[in-house]
């Protein structure tokens, strides 16, 4: 009786694992495409050279301006420029650090779910339908009991039974004794 309260836990934590499975692989995607966002920001970022050039248009369309006009604008904007350097600096560690905590998640994430699809890979045809099926397709126990042409009942003991397997494949078998 002690063993079945110690591995309660690692059964809800498969169940929980499977039912938040969609969610996890939407969360990998989301994850993906904020870190090609942060990976593209530098690109986006205005070089000195590139500051400077726009200051220098601007000086350049300011012809009919009186004089010393456009040469104010580009010394607050060069003023400007040295007093905020440190700041595209700190963006961009700010930018490299986002990108490793994104790619850690990534990871942890995509390990999870790599485990939980070797577990589903380990269980027979119909456990796999009856496990995708009611905890990743959220489908009624009607509709499963009909693709595996079995009664409901006996779907749900193959379904606490798989999830049990499930729970050695992704735990590991120590905790089994």
């Amino acid at each position: 009786m002690q063993e079945g309260i110690e591995l309660a836990p690692l059964y809800k934590r498969t169940e929980q694992l499977l039912r938040n499975y969609n969610s996890y692989k939407a969360r990998v995607q989301n994850l993906e495409v904020d870190l090609a966002f942060i990976r593209d920001i530098p690109d986006r970022i205005e070089t000195e050279d590139e500051a400077i050039s726009g200051e220098y248009f601007a000086r350049s369309t300011n012809e009919g301006a009186p004089s010393g006009h456009g040469d104010k604008t580009a010394s607050v904007a060069l003023r400007w420029l040295e007093q905020h350097s440190n700041n595209k600096l700190d963006m961009l560690d700010m930018f490299t650090r986002d990108t490793d905590t994104i790619t850690q998640e990534i990871s942890a994430i995509g390990t999870l779910l790599a485990k939980v699809d070797n577990a589903i890979a380990s269980l027979s045809r119909d456990e796999q339908v009856i496990v995708k099926g009611f905890y990743i397709d959220n489908k009624p126990w009607y509709d499963i009991a009909h693709e595996v042409q079995y009664v409901e009942r006996h779907c749900i003991r193959l379904r606490k039974r798989a999830i049990w397997y499930m729970s050695k494949s992704i735990f590991g078998c120590k905790v089994y004794g």
